[in-house]
This record gives C-alpha cells, structure tokens and sequence, in this order.
C-alpha cells in the first residue's frame, strides 16, 4: 500500500547494493538481505541514495533491482529512489518505480547544472505524473545543488500535491524553519541532528543506523518520540563517538564505502562492502575492526 503522509514516520533502513566479484548485481544476496532488515524491527526501508549507489546503476540494472526489493521487503514500507542525471533518465525510474509497487518514490533534483526554482518545480510536476501512483519524497541535498527552503516548500506543495515528505540534508536553523513553517510535509533526518531535530517536530530517520542494528535504531526513535530525551541522547552520544571513529579510521570517501562498512558490521547481512568502481571499496577486514571498536566503546550499537 503506498504511503500517505499520516504513514509516513519512523525508523527507515538503507539496502545496500551487493556486487558479485565481476561487479554485478548479486539477486541471490540483495533478496537476503532486503528479506532479512523487512523483517527487523525496522518501520521502513529505502533504495538507491547515495548509500545504494545509484549514480553507478544504469537502467535495466535498476528493474533487474527494483524487482527483487519490491517482492523481498513484502508489507514493509520501501521507497524507491528515482534521482539522475538528466529528466530522461530520472522519469523512466520514477515510471518503473511507480508501477512496480514502490511505496513512496524518493527523488533530487537533476544535478550538473543547477535548477532554478522555477525549473525544480516544473520537473517535480513531471515526476509527480511519472510516479503515479507512488507519492513523491524530496530529497533535500547539497549535492543536487538546488537546495529548498521553507518558502520552496510551501510552492512545491501547491504545485505538486504528490509530495508528501522530505529528508532534510541541511544545516539545523534551515532544517528548524522547515519544520515549523511547512507542516503539510512530513520531514525526516539524518543520525547528527536527529534528537534534537525529533524535539522541533521530525518525523524520524533515514538512517545507516538502522541497517547496521534495526533494533537499536528502533529504540532510538521511539524513544525520541515519546519525548524520553535521557534514552535518546545515550544512543546519540554512541552514534557520535562511532560516526568520528569511522571518519579518522577508514580509507574511503563515499557514502556507500562508509556506508557499507556499517551493513557489513551486523552479521545478519551478507551484502560485503564492495563499492562499484572507481569507488574505493573498504578492506575485508575493515567491519571486524568497526565491530571491534564499537565492542569496545559503543557496545549497544553492535548488540545483537
């Protein structure tokens, strides 16, 4: 069933893309491992950000994928990212996406050239279409350049009413103003301003967190809310001390390098942390270090 806004909350796992040893998508592992966090604590799951590698994912690849996710993460929530380079490219996703039972399709903004504001919403309307019947979730990025704020926001939802949430990759005042001034969306964060960002009115998580532990994320965020802020600055103190000891420590610089560290950290997941070319992949032995140090320093982050 596709998600509404009044669903639309929680603690979201990332899936990671498994690459055999020729660089292929392995189906075998990529069903495994979307099965197993579907059936974790975890409220959602969602596919193809910069965790997923998309920018390394051509078209029939991407179906070949979709596919296997769809069916895999059975009544578990999963949202579909759709972002390209070009219109062309991002609207044959969102098609596919949509019409395969994707939940939610999740997009930014075509990203070499930035968009005018005007430009931003006139592609959203066309994704908005290319989707149906999956709503839209806006990846709100640096990276994609064209960058909303609160007053975007407030355009984007009467022009599009598809759209009914954000994940919001910005400084904290912004993501503040976001928050109080466009309740019509329901906006999630990221691990470094989630308990704070949850008291201001978050709806939850997009999170590595909840991939590498489902249940531990899962606790963070009930707990954030129902407002018990002693619990939940304990799993963000952890989140913190981790996130610095895998910045100083690992020789990679992609979200997905790091990113599958983190999946490979929990042993029920077999995706590896292969990173698709030219990318740096960590080292086989980099999550029994990231274990080892969690054991250590954040021992409920790796409690299974």
């Amino acid at each position: 069933m596709v998600l509404t806004k009044d669903s639309l909350e929680g603690a979201y796992a990332f899936v990671p893309m498994p690459w055999d040893e020729q660089g292929n998508l392995d189906e075998q592992t990529l069903e495994h491992d979307v099965s197993y966090l579907a059936d974790s604590e975890i409220d959602g799951l969602f596919a193809f950000d910069s965790t997923g590698e998309f920018f390394t994912i051509e078209l029939d690849e991407y179906r070949e994928a979709v596919d296997i996710i769809v069916e895999a993460s059975g009544d578990t929530p999963i949202q579909i990212n759709c972002t390209w380079p070009n219109q062309t490219g991002a609207l044959e996703r969102a098609a596919y996406a949509g019409t395969q039972g994707a939940d939610a399709v999740r997009f930014a903004f075509p990203f070499w050239e930035k968009l005018t504001v005007e430009e931003a919403l006139e592609f959203s309307e066309r994704l908005a279409a290319a989707a149906d019947p999956a709503p839209l979730v806006h990846y709100n990025i640096p990276r994609a350049k064209r960058m909303f704020g609160a007053d975007e926001y407030k355009r984007l939802v009467e022009r599009v009413p598809s759209v009914i949430g954000t994940k919001l990759a910005t400084d904290e005042r912004t993501i503040r103003e976001i928050l109080a001034e466009v309740p019509e969306l329901n906006h999630f964060v990221g691990e470094p301003h989630f308990v704070s960002m949850m008291g201001a009115g978050a709806n939850g998580s997009y999170s590595w967190l909840g991939t590498m532990n489902p249940a531990i994320m899962s606790e963070w965020y009930e707990a954030a809310a129902a407002g018990d802020w002693n619990r939940s600055m304990e799993i963000q103190q952890d989140v913190w001390e981790y996130g610095r000891m895998r910045l100083d420590s690992f020789d990679v610089h992609t979200d997905a390098g790091y990113n599958k560290i983190d999946a490979a950290v929990n042993p029920n997941l077999e995706c590896g942390v292969g990173v698709r070319e030219p990318y740096r992949s960590a080292t086989p032995e980099d999550p029994k270090r990231a274990r080892d140090w969690a054991e250590k320093h954040t021992p409920e982050l790796v409690e299974y």
